[in-house]
């Protein structure tokens, strides 16, 4: 690796620690964790605290800069340095000098799954597949204005922005710190995010089992054994990915805070924070973590011990709550006048299937594609069966929770508009299935010492062979981790590079260009190859603007745009084609390098009407003629 490499991950490794530490030594919360525990919720934690301090920024009207970037992560650094001396100075009384074995595997856990996230993308400089094109321009427009978005111009005629913008703050603070242009930081920064499924699974199993071997297991299963969430880096995903990764962190700051017997309001204040951060990064994972907290003082309310046990219940979760809605108050009140408000209606209206189309559609085969493996789904099936058998509340609770957003995501059953997919609960569900396979392993394991009065600590050497044991294994999964990436997603190619240089040089900027187009909900539309990336690329604009349109876009704009395309799409004549294209203004036509059925032969075969300008390495570039 080059300096400049190990420049930019010291920087993303600041950047992912001191905000969530920062925010922890501030407001020094009565939690009894050990330090490795600290630090993964410190890093859970960073993902919301970034994003709040862009939001934060926005509404005093501060302009953030390289500079200020700079200035607020080194405050953050001072902020955490005293608590973490403490925390060191502690450790090395407590443990005289000696890693704990959990701190050495869950280490090497994380460094296999950091190397084998960054192994997948080494090369690629633009993020895959079609989600990717608006995250990077919503991650260029904090770049290019230092606030949180207030709409999608100059890159689209989109005048609203009601999209949440966690992941893409993380983007612009990364490259602020570090030069890296911003489509190559969306990929490092996705994938350093993705690694971190380790320290906050860790962290959610070590809570919720009270048991380390148990966190260990599910870090490593969601590390490096499960194809999810490393294949996320195919599909862009970064923002629900983001969520996913923060939301462990804020569970096990709400289960603290509700499991006090007296109040502890600054715990309230930053399990509060961590909510209001995870509302910014990510809309419908913030409804996950709600079905949770719900379940979960459901059944704790009835069986609280006594009145004061209770009040200090319902203390909590008001203290979480109302520190949640008083920070996100003005973006909740935006969110509800655009995508949010857009959602109300159509629950009121209820489930209309020609408006969806196949959206809600989900096939068996997706939750061995995009959940977990068969074999992961058996062990994790013993663990619920054992963990429902001998009454343990977690187990109960993950198996309830995720039988509800099941439920929830298939509502359009019986006539109700879902809020999510099922196939959004089916690529989140590695984590339930982690945690109770480690669930599992930590039961055997404890039953196994109990029967045979055999303790690894007891027996240094059986540690040392358990360390080089997952470490080897762990290298033997890198592999297959990093090899998940399908280049083939990508839209943005060397030769569309060339070609977009030649754009900027020789087509007027006012030009309007026809892309190839896809419905991917009788609303949506997106684009299959680099012409997708014109507008931000070249500053010329396309026939499809980014794929929140219909969300953020007036209703009148929405039904133009899919107007327009649908009269694209549907016409085999160059004749016909030309004259809509006429009616629409469209003045050139872009095909990428990524194989799509635009046929360039279909337009050379009427030079009349189409003029071929450019034709290199398969990217091919005509104007409409008049």
């Amino acid at each position: 690796m080059t300096l400049e490499g190990v420049w930019q991950l010291l920087i993303g490794a600041a950047l992912l620690v001191f905000p969530g530490y920062a925010a922890i030594s501030i407001l020094r919360p009565r939690i009894d964790f050990g330090p490795i525990e600290e630090l993964c919720l410190a890093l859970g934690l960073s993902i919301g605290i970034v994003p709040l301090a862009l939001y934060v920024s926005t509404l005093v009207g501060l302009v953030l800069t390289p500079a200020w970037a700079a200035s607020l992560l080194a405050a953050a650094a001072l902020a955490s340095a005293g608590r973490i001396r403490h925390r060191w100075l502690d450790w090395r009384a407590n443990q005289t000098g000696k890693l704990p074995a959990a701190g050495l595997a869950l280490g090497l856990i994380f460094l296999g799954s950091l190397v084998a996230r960054l192994l997948a993308v080494k090369g690629i400089a633009y993020p895959l597949w079609t989600d990717s094109y608006h995250h990077t321009m919503i991650a260029q427009l904090i770049v290019d204005t230092g606030r949180v978005p207030s709409s999608f111009e100059p890159y689209a005629p989109i005048h609203d922005f009601t999209y949440h913008f966690g992941f893409h703050a993380l983007v612009a603070w990364f490259h602020w710190l570090t030069g890296v242009p911003v489509p190559r930081s969306v990929v490092v920064v996705g994938q350093v995010v993705n690694a971190l499924v380790v320290p906050t699974t860790y962290l959610m199993g070590w809570r919720l089992f009270q048991d380390r071997l148990a966190g260990l297991v599910a870090a490593f299963i969601t590390g490096l054994i499960s194809h999810m969430p490393a294949l996320f880096v195919n599909w862009g995903r970064y923002t629900q990915l983001s969520g996913q990764i923060l939301l462990p962190a804020v569970i096990v700051l709400t289960l603290e805070t509700l499991e006090r017997q007296e109040p502890d309001t600054r715990l309230g204040i930053l399990a509060g924070l961590s909510l209001a951060g995870l509302f910014l990064v990510h809309n419908r994972i913030t409804l996950f973590f709600l079905v949770f907290a719900g379940l979960y003082t459901l059944a704790r309310f009835p069986s609280s011990s006594n009145s004061i046990s209770r009040k200090a219940l319902l203390v909590g979760v008001g203290c979480i709550a109302l520190t949640a809605l008083v920070v996100d108050g003005p973006w909740i009140w935006r969110f509800f006048s655009g995508f949010g408000g857009v959602v109300v209606r159509q629950l009121v209206s209820g489930y209309q299937p020609q408006a969806f189309g196949g959206y809600f559609d989900w096939q068996l085969v997706q939750f061995v594609d995009h959940g977990a493996r068969l074999g992961l789904w058996i062990f994790a099936g013993l663990g619920v069966v054992w963990g429902l058998i001998r009454r343990n509340r977690s187990v109960w609770l993950i198996f309830l929770w995720t039988l509800c957003l099941f439920a929830a995501a298939n509502v359009n059953l019986i006539g109700i508009r879902p809020v999510f997919s099922t196939y959004i609960v089916i690529i989140w569900v590695y984590l339930p299935v982690a945690l109770c396979i480690g669930f599992l392993s930590g039961r055997v394991y404890h039953l196994a010492r109990a029967r045979t009065g055999i303790r690894m600590v007891k027996y240094p050497v059986m540690e040392l062979i358990a360390v080089v044991g997952l470490t080897l294994a762990g290298i033997a999964q890198v592999r297959y981790i990093a090899g998940l990436t399908e280049p083939q997603n990508g839209f943005v190619r060397e030769a569309d590079l060339e070609a977009m240089h030649w754009v900027r040089q020789n087509i007027p900027e006012d030009a309007l260009f026809s892309i190839k187009a896809f419905f991917w909900t009788p609303t949506g539309a997106h684009g299959l190859d680099a012409g997708y990336w014109l507008p931000l690329l070249t500053g010329r604009e396309t026939i499809i603007p980014p794929e929140t349109y219909p969300s953020d876009g007036s209703a009148q704009y929405v039904s133009t745009v899919n107007k327009r395309i649908r009269a694209l799409n549907d016409l085999t004549k160059t004749g016909g084609l030309w004259r809509v294209m006429q009616e629409y203004r469209i003045t050139h036509i872009y095909m990428g390098n990524r194989p799509t059925d635009f046929d360039p032969e279909f337009f050379l075969e009427d030079p009349e009407h189409f003029e071929l300008l450019y034709a290199k390495d398969d990217v091919w570039i005509f104007k409409v003629v008049g």
